[in-house]
């Protein structure tokens, strides 16, 4: 360092420890364009959930969830809200996810906000669509 200069190691440590605990996840949207979210991998997962609901605006957020996007179609797994971001997603940072209605309801127009159905409008017909072809 020249003369006069200080270095400040805390910072320096702290920017370290922040770079090794960040993952990127990226989250498929109805719209089909992928949004990258950063977050903490020791993060529940509840955190990453509030992030994508905040960002969509979705205040009723029980009825949906983002699903691991894993080879595996015959046996989909969620992202649970209650468990380690780390111990969910084992492969390396980004993660990719699949936004989806994860419980559908039987009447839709029961959903308080137009908001809401309009999304589960959109997953639902995405589904019935995918389902046919």
């Amino acid at each position: 360092l020249p003369a006069g200069r200080t270095y400040n190691v805390r910072a320096s440590e702290l920017a370290r420890d922040r770079q090794h605990t960040e993952v990127v996840c990226n989250i498929l949207l109805l719209d089909n364009t992928v949004q990258a979210f950063r977050v903490n991998k020791h993060d529940q997962g509840q955190v990453l959930l509030d992030i994508v609901f905040k960002h969509l605006d979705l205040t009723e957020r029980d009825y949906f969830g983002l699903q691991l996007a894993d080879d595996s179609t015959d046996n989909p797994r969620w992202l649970d809200p209650n468990k380690p971001i780390r111990k969910q997603l084992k492969r390396g940072s980004p993660y990719n996810l699949n936004f989806r209605v994860k419980f559908f309801v039987s009447d839709p127009n029961k959903l308080q906000e137009e908001y809401t159905r309009l999304v589960y409008g959109t997953i639902s017909f995405e589904n019935i669509i995918g389902d046919l072809i």
